[in-house]
């Protein structure tokens, strides 16, 4: 109740019961109207202490709606909490209060990581991978998904979490700026190597593999020390690791110039031609440049093979618009279709 007389008297008491409404419908409708006041903001919340006060209220209010099983009702909070967490929205408030927002909700978008609805899944991840892209920075954020799982027999939570934690290792890296040390990577990873589901035994394999392509020193040296009944794991590791360094692409040489190319049979090159003197029709001389004889052999070969490519060329087909007249072809394209 004291939170409802809270928002009252920052919302209108109206957007309040439709956000408390037992309808999801309806809540449905404050998150929008919520929206609305985020994009443009009363007057009264333009000012600093309103832009802050405003944004205790946004938090308040998503805090509570994350928490709502209805997946309709979900999807449109998250929105919300983008919105909330955009850029301009940023610059004007704390950055010590939007921190302390997303330690508030982190821990509900982590957890629907793992949803068994895909479209709750797939947002969850995409809004926390929005906020740790803030200027507010990836470690606020990347932490929490090594959070502990809450139901490690649940096969979806689990794959949802590593799928969300390679996902973060991709774009941000690995290390202790991110929120994404190796050790603790690794502490999160290896006990899911050993669960009886074959997608998350695999899954959690290719997390380890991501940190031992960083760091495969430290990673041997956990895995002995730390779980030493896993070390079969870097059976499969270490092949694959040298296999991709083995396979990693080389360096092109530069492109040179048509005027520097290297080949002596280029037509750009020097030495295939040589200039000589030929007389005119009006007795004078004209300087031309004769082909060198490896150049003549390679056009000649260019022409045989063009000529070859002429005659095995099917014959053109015709239809029967190719021989009808053209008034014809002009009345046809004039009547309308019946209706």
């Amino acid at each position: 109740k004291q939170a409802d007389i809270y928002l009252e008297g920052l919302l209108g008491s109206r957007i309040t019961k439709q956000l408390r409404a037992t309808e999801w419908a309806t809540r449905v409708h404050g998150l929008e109207a919520l929206e609305a006041l985020i994009k443009a903001p009363p007057a009264d919340y333009k000012t600093t202490a309103g832009r802050v006060t405003f944004f205790k209220a946004c938090v308040t209010v998503l805090f509570r709606l994350l928490q709502d099983k209805i997946v309709p009702v979900f999807l449109p909070a998250l929105q919300v909490l983008r919105y909330a967490y955009s850029p301009t929205v940023l610059c004007s408030v704390p950055k010590e209060l939007a921190l302390e927002g997303i330690e508030l909700v982190a821990t509900q978008l982590i957890t629907r990581a793992g949803s068994s609805n895909i479209r709750a899944r797939e947002e969850s991840c995409a809004t926390i991978q929005h906020l740790a892209r803030t200027q507010l920075g990836a470690h606020a954020v990347c932490k929490h998904a090594l959070q502990p799982l809450p139901n490690r027999k649940s096969q979806t939570a689990a794959v949802g979490r590593i799928e969300l934690l390679r996902a973060l290792l991709s774009e941000f890296g690995l290390g202790d700026c991110w929120g994404l040390s190796a050790d603790q990577t690794l502490a999160f990873v290896l006990p899911l190597c050993e669960l009886a589901s074959d997608k998350v035994r695999s899954l959690a394999i290719l997390a380890v593999g991501d940190v031992y392509r960083v760091e495969p020193s430290l990673t041997c040296a956990f895995i002995t020390q730390q779980q030493p009944h896993l070390t079969h794991i870097l059976a499969k590791l270490e092949p694959a690791h040298k296999e991709a360094q083995a396979k990693s692409p080389r360096r092109l040489p530069p492109l040179r110039n048509s005027g520097q190319s290297a080949d002596p049979h280029h037509p750009s090159h020097e030495s295939s031609a040589s200039p000589v003197w030929i007389a005119t029709a009006d007795g004078g001389k004209k300087k031309t440049r004769t082909s060198s004889p490896d150049r003549q052999m390679h056009s000649t070969q260019r022409r045989r093979t063009d000529s070859q490519l002429g005659a095995e060329t099917p014959p053109p087909t015709h239809s029967l618009f190719d021989e009808m007249d053209e008034e014809i072809m002009e009345a046809i394209l004039s009547v309308e279709p019946m209706p």
